[in-house]
């Protein structure tokens, strides 16, 4: 059954929406997915766009998660299977039909992507108070490491959409849209951790962790890394180790360490 909380979520596309995949080597990948939408409560849609590693390890083995902040700054991830690209039908007709697409000479909606959708959850947890607590975690660009001043600027952003994403027990990929996501140093990312019930909860140091933020700018940035473990305030820490850019002009391109 299907919250109409979540419902609205993954259906506005006000709501930043990630995708959260498994490479072939089982690491996660997550990417900000700004066309997906929940065209009916079994389907999630969006158009294939410079998401080449996401499309990918879709392609692969079909596993994905859309994870997004929705009304009330609620947590909600979906969990699907990747049904297919289509080229043509009422999907392509709807798609190209937004402004976004159809006045566009350079990015049309040429792939529609289809994940089937087997399970939605309402996460706990909210947005201002860890945002809040997040920023006033958060140091400034300083010192040598993975993330430059730039990326480190906007992780530190209140008004940013973050996610983290990793692969569970049984193989599956998570999206775990989180707020509370902050640059400790520049090379570790801190975060809150919601409480029972939430994915991140059973997650065990070592893991493997993918982290994506989206901005206004728009700019976004993926940075790969591992899940140290929780101090005693309940706050998670990730080691950095590779940053990618997602957005224009070198999507997809690792910054660092320099390809």
């Amino acid at each position: 059954m299907i919250s109409q909380a979540a419902r609205k979520a993954f259906a506005i596309p006000a709501y930043v929406k990630f995708l959260a995949t498994v490479d072939d080597a089982g690491a996660p990948n997550v990417a900000a997915i700004l066309s997906a939408k929940m065209v009916d409560d079994s389907t999630i849609a969006f158009v294939r766009f410079m998401a080449w590693k996401t499309a990918h390890n879709l392609e692969a083995n079909g596993r994905a998660s859309f994870g997004c902040i929705g009304p009330m700054g609620r947590a909600f991830a979906a969990f699907g299977q990747f049904a297919g690209w289509e080229t043509s039908g009422p999907l392509m007709e709807r798609f190209s039909a937004e402004p976004m697409y159809r006045y566009n000479a350079y990015m049309g909606a040429t792939h529609i992507g289809v994940v089937k959708v087997t399970e939605v959850r309402d996460l706990p947890g909210r947005l201002l108070g860890p945002a809040w607590r997040a920023r006033r975690r958060s140091v400034k660009p300083a010192g040598a490491g993975p993330m430059a001043g730039p990326v480190m600027e906007k992780w530190r952003r209140l008004l940013a959409a973050k996610c983290l994403g990793f692969v569970d027990d049984a193989g599956r990929p998570v999206a775990a849209a989180l707020s509370s996501v902050a640059p400790a140093a520049a090379d570790r990312l801190t975060f809150e951790l919601p409480g029972a019930g939430h994915p991140l909860m059973g997650l065990l140091p070592g893991a493997h962790l993918a982290a994506a933020v989206f901005t206004t700018d728009p700019s976004a940035f993926q940075v790969k890394g591992s899940f140290e473990g929780v101090n005693g305030e309940g706050i998670g820490t990730m080691k950095v180790t590779e940053v990618f850019a997602a957005s224009p002009p070198i999507p997809g391109k690792r910054v660092f360490p320099p390809e």
